[in-house]
């Protein structure tokens, strides 16, 4: 429990204290309060991965229980069809470790950026689309897979900010979606593990990349 309240802690500090300088140097600087309300769905969605987090491991905020990893994570072992779209759901909101959990809320962290350049509405659209849409990764292995994370939602984002802009051109997306994509191989260009059952969904990552830019070409926002 105390983890999990620290965690929180310094989760709500580091926002708080995050205020990006506007672009504008005539514009006014917000307040710490004006640019923390700015970012309530990056705040309330590491809350959330938080507070699952903590009952999913059964109180030990440490490591993700076996059973809550088979119910929820998505997998290619057992695929009953409505409970499978329940879990290409469920599977962005788990984590298997607390270092995975971390590491997924320093990215989401950073993001904010997103958000504030967006809205808190579009942000989430397109890290549960992208997420929802990378599980299919599972179905194009061979193996036996269960695979959990946000991962693939966040890095959807990730293509998102460079790419949401109704002004770029086919041609623009195209060399965006590949760039970033080039980027995470570069990044994560060794299969890391998180655990010693876990490994990073690759493919599922690559289609969270891929599906981010895309749904900014085929849904533009609004340019006002």
């Amino acid at each position: 429990m105390e983890l999990f309240l620290f965690t929180l802690f310094i989760w709500l500090l580091a926002l708080f204290f995050l205020r990006p300088m506007p672009s504008d140097l005539k514009e006014k600087v917000p307040s710490r309060l004006e640019s923390f309300k700015k970012i309530q769905a990056t705040f309330w969605l590491g809350v959330i991965f938080c507070t699952v987090f903590y009952f999913f491991s059964n109180g030990t905020f440490n490591q993700l229980d076996d059973n809550w990893f088979r119910l929820f994570g998505i997998n290619n072992i057992e695929i009953f069809i409505p409970w499978w779209f329940l879990q290409a759901f469920t599977n962005n909101f788990i984590h298997i470790n607390f270092v995975h959990l971390l590491s997924n809320l320093s990215l989401l962290g950073i993001l904010s950026l997103y958000e504030r350049d967006v809205g808190g509405k579009r942000f989430l659209i397109v890290f549960l689309l992208s997420g929802i849409v990378s599980s299919v990764s599972v179905l194009l292995v061979s193996e036996d897979v269960i695979s959990a994370g946000a991962s693939a939602g966040l890095l959807g984002m990730g293509a998102a900010y460079f790419l949401d802009n109704p002004a770029l051109t086919t041609k623009d997306y195209i060399i965006g979606i590949v760039s970033v994509f080039f980027v995470y191989i570069f990044v994560f260009h060794e299969k890391e593990q998180v655990s010693e059952s876990f490994s990073m969904d690759e493919l599922g990552h690559i289609l969270g990349i891929f599906f981010g830019g895309i749904y900014c070409k085929l849904f533009p926002r609004n340019s006002n």
